[in-house]
């Protein structure tokens, strides 16, 4: 929740929107947790039946990123018929494969010569490959602020069809019963209306098979 006083109010000028402003941070926060447990969920090698290190991390120049994901695909489509179609990967693994010599030596003679997200989904023939960019503070409160990435130092590979249902696998799903819902209630005493957001959601891993880990794959 978020507290909006008269003060702030009336000295708003335009276009400055205090309540809207409020329900928007709130918001931002219920997402920003929900980012968070779903990577500290997805990127646990523990909730997938197929994981693995590389043999030779990416940071290494004689590595073989994409031999690591190819495979990684292969496990998936022997295991439900399917090729992984999305994929997600921390903000370090991603700095280190687009400057990876193997990657670039593919793209050199293009017009830019620079890895770009779109040419990794050619390549490894996943269409849906997203780098994870949110940052979370996990410090303890009146600590020192300590600012970490969302997203580890690893690469998922997993399917999700369009359309969910009951016969069609799916790595997993986000259950909601209650979506975002505003609420805003006086605080007389301070002179001031808190605003609250209400959101009611759970997440799963429905079909371990369905994904594959490559965890820690820089040093």
């Amino acid at each position: 929740s978020d507290l909006v006083t008269d003060e702030e109010r009336r000295n708003a000028d335009n276009p400055l929107r205090p309540v809207r402003d409020a329900v928007e941070f709130v918001t931002d926060r219920l997402q920003l947790a929900q980012e968070k447990r779903i990577a500290d969920l997805v990127m646990n090698q523990n909730n997938w039946t197929n994981s693995a290190t590389p043999a030779v991390k990416w940071d290494a120049s004689n590595s073989d990123p994409l031999g690591d994901i190819a495979a990684g695909v292969e496990t998936v489509q022997q295991s439900i018929a399917r090729a992984p179609n999305k994929a997600v990967m921390g903000p370090t693994v991603w700095r280190y494969l687009k400057n990876h010599a193997d990657l670039l030596d593919r793209i050199k003679y293009t017009e830019r010569g620079v890895m770009t997200v779109e040419l990794l989904q050619g390549m490894t023939g996943i269409p849906d490959i997203r780098v994870g960019l949110a940052l979370v503070n996990t410090a303890e409160e009146g600590q020192p602020d300590n600012i970490q990435f969302v997203w580890p130092d690893s690469f998922l590979m997993l399917w999700t069809p369009e359309r969910g249902g009951l016969r069609v696998p799916s790595a997993g799903y986000y259950f909601v019963w209650q979506n975002f819902q505003t609420m805003r209630f006086r605080r007389a005493e301070e002179f001031a209306d808190v605003i609250t957001v209400r959101h009611s959601v759970d997440e799963h891993i429905t079909s371990p098979d369905a994904g594959y880990l490559l965890y820690d794959v820089i040093t």
